[in-house]
């Protein structure tokens, strides 16, 4: 998901608890709320020697047990999180977005959005670790162009 599609997705449904599954059966807890957005860019050098660079977004978050239930996270406050990101790093709608997560039980990973669901007031991102992968071999099977395998 997009940073723009998200933020659509946001307004499409307002006032709605926002919930992130980040497996079938587990969900950030909740209250939970963002804090910092980062605007990623990075060069790197893949096993094969090919050179690479690219820009992301990610929206760190953190479980409060202090807070309130009453302080949850609506689509309507993360709206208002990115505006104010957006006044002051203007960010890129057709960039990805992750979500940064983890606790004592689940290492802190980057999570991608494969979908959500909108119901009984609740917009419900279910998200997803991307695995690692060998771009050479991707290269090779066609997916991507050019370069050989390490």
């Amino acid at each position: 998901m997009t940073v723009g599609q998200f933020l659509d997705l946001l307004q499409q449904y307002p006032r709605a608890e926002l919930h992130l599954a980040y497996s079938p059966t587990e969900s950030v807890p909740l209250p939970y709320h963002i804090t910092e957005v980062l605007k990623m860019q990075f060069t790197s050098v893949d096993c094969g020697g090919n050179e690479h660079s690219g820009a992301y977004t990610m929206a760190q978050i953190l479980v409060n047990p202090g807070e309130s239930r009453a302080q949850l996270l609506t689509t309507d406050k993360a709206f208002k999180i990115f505006e104010v990101v957006q006044s002051k790093q203007p960010l890129d709608r057709e960039q990805e977005l992750y979500f940064e997560y983890g606790n004592d039980q689940i290492p802190t990973a980057r999570f991608a959005v494969d979908s959500f669901e909108h119901a009984n007031g609740q917009l419900v991102l279910k998200l997803y670790a991307p695995a690692a992968v060998c771009k050479p071999r991707l290269q090779l099977a066609g997916v991507a162009e050019g370069g050989g395998c390490c």
